[in-house]
Order: structure tokens, then C-alpha cells, then sequence
């Protein structure tokens, strides 16, 4: 389960499965650090709010015994990327017409998954971490996605047709 989960969450195409319903989502590939560990710009939007949730999430995937932690942590791009620079994006002069301005809000996270093996067909999936609330939702709305997401996954690799629909 952990190695089909992380086949997903290492492609950027693949991720976009979990997209919000309500939301719209992407993921962009920063670095690929090795086979176990992806930095990806993540951008969050919604039409009825006038920001634009951004974060470097670090996924890295850890082997513990037999079995795997799946690790999610967002990066200060102040502290690891751009050093003193604004980081709210390029100037808006001339697009105020084009396109409506949004604030940019970064995602403060860490989230993990512990996947730990019961017999042949079986394990066991520990989900925790924080996630923060923002301007564009409050923390239950992320953990729900979450679980969602989780459980869209999981359909993705068994082929289960899970018990909640999206």
C-alpha cells in the first residue's frame, strides 16, 4: 500500500487525483532529491475567496524495519529558497483588469502516514501531523480533504471502491 501510495504522491499528474473537489489545485515538481523524496510548489484556490494558498511541501518516503513512513513538511521559502526576497510573486502592474488579485497565504504543515504490514494483504495506516488553518479554510477542512484524498488513493492502488464517494 505505502509503495502504490507514494508511486502516486512522487508524479505530478498522479497527485492532481486528490485535488479538492471544491478547489482548484496544482502541483508543480521543484526537485526530484532522489527515489525517496520530491519538493513540489503546491498552489490551493478557490473562486469564492480572494486568496491563493502556496507552499514547498518536501514528500519524502522512509523505510522503518518493514514497514514506511510517508513524510510531508512545507518549506519557509524565506528560510530555504529566496533568503530576504518578497515571495508574494511577480509585480501586478497592468493585470488588475485580467485578472483579480489574490492574496498569497503560505501553508504551515507537517503530515504523516505510517504504513505498517499485517500479514500478506493487510496493514494498517496511522495518519498525524498539524496542519494550520488559513484564510481560504479552517484546519477540518484540510483533515478532511485529507482523509478523502486517503481514501481516493487508497481506491487507486487496491482497487476497492472505498465507502465514501467524492
Amino acid at each position: 500500500m505505502a509503495q502504490g501510495m507514494w508511486e502516486i504522491l512522487s508524479q505530478p499528474e498522479r497527485v492532481a487525483i486528490m485535488s479538492p473537489t471544491d478547489a482548484n489545485a496544482c502541483f508543480h515538481v521543484v526537485q526530484r532529491v532522489n527515489d525517496n523524496a520530491v519538493l513540489y510548489y503546491y498552489t490551493l484556490e478557490r473562486e469564492d475567496v480572494d486568496v491563493r494558498v502556496r507552499a514547498f511541501i518536501l514528500a519524502m518516503r522512509v523505510n522503518v524495519g518493514s514497514d514506511y513512513l510517508l513524510l510531508f513538511r512545507t518549506l519557509d521559502p524565506k528560510k530555504y529558497f529566496l533568503g530576504n526576497e518578497d515571495c508574494t510573486g511577480a509585480t501586478r502592474r497592468g493585470r488588475k483588469k485580467i485578472e483579480p488579485h489574490k492574496e498569497n497565504v503560505m501553508l504551515d504543515a507537517f503530515v504523516w502516514n505510517m504504513y505498517e504490514g499485517h500479514g500478506d494483504d493487510r496493514c494498517m495506516n496511522t495518519y498525524g501531523g498539524e496542519l494550520k488553518s488559513t484564510a481560504i479554510s479552517a484546519s477540518r477542512w484540510w483533515h478532511i480533504e485529507i482523509l478523502r484524498a486517503a481514501q481516493i488513493v487508497e481506491s487507486q492502488v487496491t482497487g476497492s471502491l472505498g465507502l465514501l464517494q467524492a
